[in-house]
């Protein structure tokens, strides 16, 4: 997979600051969801109550798109569950993925189009269960931990 990520990382409330987010851009820890795939289960992720370090913490629901998000235990729960779904979900499809993407409409033109996103199972299954692993983790925390999103 290559293009745009939206990165994620399990870190430690004892050695990092929620604010101090700005380090973690480009980690090789990372776990990495195409900004596609992301995409396609949007709707689902803003189901998780999230927390913006660049702005004082303000809670709200969903990812920062293109900047940093917080999952500390209060989203946590949800996102293991959410995250653990679409893991299953992508497990039970072909060895490549084909997932209808946005709807294009040109204009001038009668009909419209689908993208079509194209991705290794095995690959976005793995790297969905080790993110639902960390979201599992923070839950049990009692917010020693959490996940910081870094969007793209």
């Amino acid at each position: 997979m290559a293009g745009l990520d939206h990165d994620f990382l399990l870190l430690s409330t004892q050695d990092c600051s929620y604010t101090d987010y700005m380090k973690w851009i480009n980690n090789p820890r990372a776990i990495q969801i195409p900004d596609d795939v992301v995409g396609y289960i949007k709707d689902s992720l803003n189901w998780i109550t999230c927390h913006n370090p660049g702005k004082r913490m303000i809670k709200h629901k969903g990812l920062n798109w293109y900047g940093p998000t917080i999952i500390k235990e209060d989203g946590a729960i949800v996102a293991h569950k959410i995250l653990g779904a679409w893991a299953t979900l992508f497990s039970n499809g072909p060895s490549t993925l084909r997932l209808t993407g946005s709807y294009v409409r040109i204009e001038g033109e009668e009909t419209g189009s689908y993208s079509v996103i194209k991705i290794d199972r095995d690959e976005i299954v793995e790297r969905l269960t080790t993110l639902a692993d960390y979201t599992n983790q923070v839950a049990e925390s009692r917010d020693r931990l959490f996940v910081l999103h870094l969007g793209i």
